[in-house]
């Protein structure tokens, strides 16, 4: 079992085109096409998660300046 997640910035969330991209991945034809491909599961598609909700161990760290 393998999870794929879309990362962006929290910012650019309501970017049109970021919103058209999670209208696409909620869509009633883009869960038809992966229903209709054996093994996968539709649940969670277009869903917008924190990186802690989705990955609890990762954490953000600041980039340390030399």
């Amino acid at each position: 079992q393998e999870q794929y997640f879309l990362v962006a910035l929290q910012a650019t969330l309501q970017h049109p085109h970021v919103q058209t991209l999670l209208a696409l991945l909620k869509s009633e034809a883009w869960l038809a096409q992966l229903r209709g491909i054996p093994g996968y599961a539709v649940a969670r598609s277009g869903e917008v998660l924190s990186l802690r909700a989705a990955l609890p161990w990762w954490t953000y760290r600041k980039p340390k300046h030399p």
